[in-house]
């Protein structure tokens, strides 16, 4: 949504969550007066505020992503060498399957959702989550499991 009256090169924009969990954004444009239309004017979009952190499959998410990393950083003062090597391959595939566990449990809300708005929400939420896991897939390839002989860094 364009906002007139908006012009970022001023730096006028002022953003607060308002009533209903809205985001508001105050301007200096006078309802009395014409819009004036500035060029360069900022588009607003609809945004709610922690939506994500009430969704269930999300909550599973973060919470076994945090005893996960809260696990890591417990064993990576601890361990040297092949150990830690062989612990860090073990925790990130453990990572990847909880990723993975949470986009098909999401993956099988959207197919349910009988709103077709819902059901856009949840497949997008999958896309994310399988580029995570994809991301996570390749970060565990290039930084952990190096292959003797690539031209990667070693942890």
């Amino acid at each position: 949504t364009l906002i007139p009256g908006v012009n970022s090169k001023k730096k006028q924009m002022c953003f607060d969550w308002g009533p209903g969990e809205m985001l508001v954004c105050e301007t200096s444009f006078n309802k009395k007066e014409k819009p004036e239309m500035v060029p360069n004017c900022p588009f607003i979009y609809i945004i709610r505020k922690d939506v994500d952190v009430y969704s269930q499959i999300l909550r599973k998410l973060f919470n076994e992503s945090h005893g996960i990393f809260v696990g890591l950083q417990r064993i990576e003062e601890e361990l040297t060498g092949k150990s830690r090597k062989a612990q860090l391959v073990r925790v990130s595939k453990n990572y990847r399957s909880v990723i993975r566990a949470c986009m098909e449990e999401m993956h099988q809300v959207a197919i349910a959702a009988k709103d077709p708005a819902s059901g856009r929400q949840f497949s997008s939420q999958v896309s994310i989550l399988s580029a995570m896991e994809l991301i996570w897939n390749l970060c565990e390839i290039l930084f952990i499991e190096v292959a003797p002989g690539d031209i990667g860094p070693n942890v």
